[in-house]
């Protein structure tokens, strides 16, 4: 059925939409890339699903064809039949002064809705991350990923016992059991089930804004929203490095939000599509483990290439009660194994996902304990890295600052010999 679906869309030929004459040259600019964009993500798909956003590009492609122009006037000596058979060769009249008929602007945005919404975490949305190297664990039809080698390293993190204030009582659990039954929505989730799992939280983390600012993880214009993600505050980097990696390490314009994402958390209702809890949750994780490689090969590490990982993600279903924790980490691709992630696409690095552990929140209580434990423990490792990312970092800075102010002042001194 999928093969059929592409061959379709192949065989239909994009149209071109007129544009309004009062409409700058700007805005027609911008619904071109739309159209260019939204055209390229389906016409370089490998396989294709039959999803809604497939069928709703089909629709694009063949269902809104551009409404013919007025005919020409047509002489005395012509009659109704000839206007008929023009109408006829050409899809019929024009519908664009009809009230619900979408001008040629409308149906370019309509179009391309799809790709700035969390309903398009379907199977053509994997599938077009698959093209660009970012994978899902145990992904069907890939050649199975490495773990990141400090993978250990990281379990025993998240194992690691808290202290006697950390202490979890089985009336906490049932409390969290009964808020978890009755929660009907994805917001309740985050209100009343999440405030269990992530109290007595003090890292510096941000709710449900949206990545307006980062750089696209491919070509497609899809904006990620993580329910929750942790970063470092914007003060706490040299105002250098954040100028000159913002595109990938400053998720939002909201100047204020956290940098150098490292660790997010998302989380569904009750009825919940699990696998594109997955895939947002992966989509997530690229984008910090790109922003903190990226921060990395500013700072001129020797082993840039080191296969380990430095972003984790958190995901959380109340239908069966799994918390859920994964590892994001890149990894050279066949083409380049000295290249930064923001390099052209065939020779950027490969994403991989790894779940480090999944623990049963609702059906014991040492489930739950050992669930919550390794939460706060992986966000804490986190926050961890980046502190030595960052300070690193800004000791790069300094050290350039400094022989920056070296040089002026040595070449002042030779001006004045002079």
């Amino acid at each position: 059925m999928s093969h059929n679906l592409k061959r379709s869309l192949d065989a239909v030929q994009p149209t071109e939409h007129p544009t309004s004459p009062s409409q700058s040259k700007r805005q027609k600019g911008e619904y071109q890339q739309r159209e260019e964009e939204v055209r390229n993500f389906w016409d370089e798909l490998p396989k294709l699903w039959l999803t809604r956003s497939a069928l709703r590009e089909f629709d694009r492609r063949t269902v809104w064809p551009t409404a013919p122009s007025k005919p020409h006037s047509i002489g005395a000596e012509q009659n109704d039949s000839t206007q008929l058979k023009y109408f006829a060769e050409n899809s019929g009249p024009s519908l664009e002064d009809l009230i619900t008929y979408p001008t040629s602007e409308e149906r370019n945005v309509l179009s391309s809705h799809f790709t700035m919404t969390t309903g398009a975490y379907d199977l053509d949305f994997v599938e077009h991350l698959k093209l660009h190297g970012v994978y899902l664990p145990d992904e069907p039809g890939v050649d199975e990923a490495p773990k990141p080698l400090n993978h250990n390293d990281i379990l025993t993190s998240l194992g690691r016992s808290r202290s006697s204030e950390w202490a979890i009582t089985e009336d906490d659990w049932k409390e969290f059991k009964q808020d978890n039954k009755n929660c009907g929505s994805a917001s309740k989730v985050r209100e009343e089930v999440v405030r269990t799992i992530t109290a007595k939280t003090k890292l510096f983390y941000e709710i449900d804004i949206e990545f307006n600012n980062i750089k696209s993880l491919t070509d497609m214009i899809m904006r990620a929203k993580p329910d929750y993600y942790d970063g470092s505050k914007p003060s706490e980097l040299d105002p250098s490095i954040r100028i000159e990696l913002n595109a990938y390490i400053v998720p939002s314009k909201n100047g204020s939000g956290p940098l150098l994402l490292n660790f997010s958390f998302e989380v569904k209702g009750p009825e919940g599509n699990i696998a594109c809890l997955y895939r947002q949750a992966l989509h997530n994780g690229s984008l910090g483990a790109r922003a903190v490689h990226e921060l990395r090969a500013w700072t001129g590490v020797k082993d840039l290439d080191d296969q380990k990982a430095y972003t984790l993600a958190a995901t959380y279903q109340p239908a069966d009660g799994l918390l859920k924790l994964f590892s994001i980490h890149p990894g050279p691709s066949n083409n380049s194994k000295h290249l930064t992630l923001s390099s052209a696409p065939e020779s950027r690095w490969k994403y991989h996902m790894t779940l480090l552990g999944q623990y049963s929140m609702s059906w014991t209580l040492d489930g739950f304990k050992k669930g919550v434990y390794a939460y706060h423990n992986a966000r804490e490792w986190c926050n961890k890295v980046r502190d030595g990312l960052v300070k690193e970092a800004n000791e790069k800075a300094s050290n350039k600052k400094t022989y920056k102010l070296a040089r002026e002042d040595s070449l002042g001194s030779v001006d004045e010999l002079a």
